[in-house]
C-alpha cells in the first residue's frame, strides 16, 4: 500500500514537470516575436557631429541635456538619430504637427507635411531624423529634419523589415 502511494505520487510528479515544461515552451515561443513590433526599443543610434555612433536613451539625452548644454550643443544638437518606436499621441499646432513616441522622441515637423488622420497609438515606425533640442525634456527628446519615417505596422517579419529600412 505504502509502495503504490509513492509510485502515485513520483507519477503524479513527473507529469506536473512535463506540464509545466510545456507551458514554459508555449510561453517561450509566444513572447519571443519575429515580428516588427518586438523591435521597438527605448535604445536609439546616435551619430554624433564628430562622427562616433552611440546607443542611448531618450533619458540619457536627456541627463547630457541637463548637465551641460554647451556640451550638448557642440555633440548633439543637429546630431543623426535613429530608432523603432510606439505611437504615444499625435498634435497639431498652427504651425508645426508632432508625433510623441513611448521611448521618449518627439518629432517636429511642418503642420500639414504629412497625413496624420490614420496615425494611432501603438502603431510602430522606424525613424531617421536629427535631435533639435533637450529643451522640455519632460515631454521627451524634440527631433526635426525627418530623413526617413516608416511605417512598419502590417510587416510579417523582420525580413521585411530590414529591407525596407535599407531601400
Amino acid at each position: 500500500m505504502f509502495k503504490k502511494k509513492s509510485v502515485i505520487l513520483v507519477l503524479v510528479f513527473i507529469c506536473l514537470v512535463v506540464i509545466g515544461g510545456i507551458v514554459l515552451i508555449f510561453c517561450k515561443k509566444s513572447t519571443s516575436s519575429n515580428s516588427p513590433e518586438s523591435l521597438a526599443s527605448e535604445i536609439a543610434t546616435v551619430i554624433t557631429k564628430e562622427g562616433t555612433t552611440e546607443e542611448l536613451t531618450s533619458n540619457e539625452i536627456c541627463s547630457i541635456y541637463s548637465e551641460n548644454m554647451a556640451r550638448f550643443a557642440e555633440n548633439y544638437q543637429g546630431a543623426k538619430i535613429s530608432f523603432i518606436g510606439t505611437v504615444n499621441n499625435v498634435e497639431v499646432y498652427v504651425s508645426y504637427d508632432t508625433i510623441g513616441f513611448r521611448e521618449g522622441f518627439i518629432l517636429r515637423f511642418k503642420h500639414n507635411k504629412y497625413d496624420l488622420t490614420e496615425l494611432s497609438r501603438g502603431d510602430i515606425f522606424y525613424v531617421e531624423a536629427h535631435i533639435e533640442s533637450g529643451f522640455g525634456c519632460s515631454r521627451g527628446i524634440e527631433l526635426n529634419r525627418i530623413n526617413k519615417i516608416i511605417n512598419l505596422n502590417g510587416l510579417d517579419s523582420l525580413d521585411d523589415v530590414e529591407k525596407l529600412i535599407n531601400e
